[in-house]
């Protein structure tokens, strides 16, 4: 009875030994995969969001500079007839109608901008600004000041816009964005530098706005300011942009802001 009774003490001595050694041997090689899971993990983590962000960075690059090629494009077109309006001989060979032409030739050819301006200084273009006093569309009545404002609608159709105050593109006010209201003109004026505006909000025809950036090119001639040229980009323009990235992206299920 004794020798039965030690032999199942050791029996279950050996036992217990057995799942004691399981056990440790099971916590070790648990506690190994964990560590390895989790170097694992991290290491795959690492590796994803590194192909994330250079793959973000490289679209961001393409439209970056499809963009900035759209804008410089855009930008061409006030720059060049800047230059043709600033040539000491443009006030004896081009005619008011002249300018209103060459605008409107403009905005039909270059179906990515939204509007185009020629405005001047008094007597700024010519010098004869007594001559045009009433019954021009390009000029302002009862200042003869050459103002020449065409506007492409929603359907495309181009018209002119009768400018009627002089007084419009000097409004120093600010409004809401801490701009004034005439940055469009004064910032060309008072730096003789071309400028980009901050996106805003413009009525384009009565009950219909549109957000738009402004490209303006101060006309220089001798030396002096005369007046602005410039372009108006409608925003949805980059927002199709932007659409068009966040569908390529991840089945669409991007979000892409444009600064």
């Amino acid at each position: 009875m004794q020798q039965l009774a030690l032999s199942k003490k050791l029996l279950w001595i050996t036992v217990g030994s057995i799942f004691i050694t399981v056990f440790v041997l099971s916590s070790i090689l648990w506690w190994e995969l964990s560590n390895s899971n989790k170097d694992l993990s991290a290491d795959s983590r690492k590796l994803i969001v590194a192909e994330v962000e250079e793959k973000l960075i490289a679209h961001a690059s393409s439209y970056g500079e499809r963009i900035a090629g759209f804008i410089n494009e855009s930008y061409r077109v006030p720059f060049s007839f800047a230059a043709i309006l600033g040539d000491e001989k443009a006030a004896s060979t081009l005619s008011r109608e002249s300018v209103v032409a060459l605008n409107e030739s403009l905005l039909k050819k270059n179906t990515n901008i939204s509007s185009i301006y020629s405005q001047f200084e008094a007597n700024g273009f010519d010098g004869n600004d007594d001559q045009y006093q009433s019954g021009f569309k390009h000029s302002v009545a009862g200042e003869g000041t050459l103002e020449v404002y065409f506007t492409r609608s929603r359907d495309g159709v181009i018209e002119q816009q009768v400018v009627e105050d002089i007084n419009e593109k000097y409004l120093t006010k600010l409004n809401e964005f801490g701009q004034r209201e005439a940055e469009w003109y004064l910032c060309a004026k008072d730096t003789k530098q071309p400028c980009i505006m901050e996106p805003y909000l413009y009525e384009i025809s009565p009950g219909y706005s549109e957000m738009m950036t402004s490209l303006v090119v101060p006309v220089m001639r001798g030396g002096k300011f005369i007046g602005i040229t410039g372009v108006d980009l409608t925003l949805p323009v980059f927002q199709t942009m932007t659409e068009q990235l966040s569908k390529e992206l991840y089945n669409g299920k991007a979000r892409v802001t444009l600064l």
